[in-house]
């Protein structure tokens, strides 16, 4: 498969945004509560779950990918999702990034936030502190679930799940 160089130095571009590399803008103000960001993320042992390195390696294990996370369960490209795929043992996630207006790296597979949340808007047109007002909806039910930080995303899953996914049409693979 080739990957043009455009899309690997945007990847590396991406993650070095996600650091916080090169910001000196303040942190937004955001409604108050538990955000994304201040949830823990526990490890799981090994004896939960076989590593990403070693299940590749057995070539009689296949691998599964769950399109949007666990969405069968919790709303898709949600925490939720993320965390379920993990528990159910699942190899790989595939999960979809667009920029919001304020530059943060949010989850959403449509352009507009209609059809996954109680809210209404363009992604690219709404805030990050706007896009936190809403509620992601799971089987027509709203839900508790708020649109997710990328980089949220990537340390709940940290060392537990394969990363593959969408940003803004280019393609992401991360181990």
């Amino acid at each position: 498969m080739k990957i043009d160089k455009v899309c690997i130095i945007g990847i590396f571009f991406s993650l070095f945004l996600l650091t916080g590399c090169g910001s000196d803008e303040s942190e937004p103000s955001t409604p108050p509560g538990p955000q994304p960001s201040e949830v823990e993320y526990p490890e799981v042992s090994e004896d939960q779950r076989v590593s990403i390195t070693t299940s590749l390696k057995n070539k009689d294990h296949v691998q599964i990918c769950a399109h949007r996370g666990y969405w069968k369960d919790a709303p898709e490209n949600s925490v939720k999702a993320v965390t379920l795929a993990i528990e159910n043992q699942i190899d790989m996630i595939e999960l979809d990034v667009r920029t919001s207006k304020d530059g943060e790296m949010v989850l959403m597979h449509d352009a507009t936030i209609e059809r996954t949340t109680n809210g209404t808007g363009k992604v690219s047109e709404l805030n990050y502190k706007e896009l936190l007002s809403y509620n992601l909806y799971h089987d027509g039910v709203l839900t508790e679930e708020k649109i997710p930080l990328f980089k949220d995303i990537l340390l709940a899953a940290r060392g537990k799940i394969y990363i593959g996914g969408f940003y803004q049409f280019h393609f992401l693979f991360l181990a």
